[in-house]
């Protein structure tokens, strides 16, 4: 593989690394605030980056035996886990922004159906890979357009709930709060950008790039989420 593929897969293992890290940081923040979104939110981090975990496994096989996963092994471990993101998000979202009962009784519906059919589009896929698109090289899976498709209800969901609780902090009267929609804001731009050129631009180098900027956006959603008591002393 070329130089900068196997520093892309590199880039990609710390990455999930680190946001298995931040997903159970913000998980355990729950033991200490009794507030059950922080377990959402956590698990909604780490979902979101289960189609990196692949790579990220193919990363540490590549090194040992130059070689990745099996194309299907890519399809069940990076798409299967994903739909769940968007009930683990719909759920806290609707609490912190006070969504009555009965539209989030339906948005949790919807979203209950979307992972039925996303999860009979993986199945039939894992039995017809080469009907969904291939391995680039063995830390790079390229799916087709369609399918990127499916996905994007999910990314546009979770990046539009983000930002609406952003825009709803930055009004609070609480200067906390206030730092806290500034970084949400911030964050879920950032990830949006990362996420376009991963989708849409090709090429080991821009990969690299895109995960780069997506592993600060989400360090920066950890920050907004829980303002660590040094952030908070070094800005307020």
């Amino acid at each position: 593989m070329a130089e900068v593929c196997i520093i892309c897969g590199l880039v990609g293992f710390i990455s999930t690394i680190i946001t298995l890290i931040l997903g159970m940081r913000i998980i355990s923040k729950y033991f200490q605030r009794k507030q059950g979104s922080f377990i959402y939110v956590g698990l909604t981090l780490i979902i979101l980056w289960s189609p990196w975990w692949p790579s990220s496994i193919s990363f540490i096989t590549y090194l040992i035996s130059l070689d990745g996963l099996p194309y299907e092994v890519y399809i069940f471990l990076g798409n299967f886990f994903l739909p769940f993101a968007l009930i683990t998000w719909v759920i806290p979202m609707c609490n912190l922004l006070g969504v009555k009962d009965k539209t989030r009784k339906i948005a949790v519906i919807i979203c209950i159906i979307y992972i039925i059919i996303f999860l009979s589009v993986v199945i039939y896929f894992l039995f017809n890979p080469a009907e969904l698109g291939y391995l680039r090289n063995p830390l790079v899976p390229i799916y087709s357009f369609s399918f990127y498709m499916l996905i994007m209800p999910i990314l546009v969901i979770v990046i539009m709930l983000g930002l609406k609780l952003a825009l709803e902090s930055l009004k609070a009267s609480d200067v906390e709060v206030q730092l806290k929609g500034k970084f949400l804001l911030i964050a879920f731009i950032t990830i949006t950008i990362g996420i376009i050129l991963e989708i849409f631009l090709t090429g080991d180098f821009n990969l690299l790039i895109s995960r780069i900027i997506i592993i600060i956006g989400l360090i920066l959603l950890y920050i907004g989420l829980t303002l660590p008591k040094r952030i908070k002393e070094l800005i307020l």
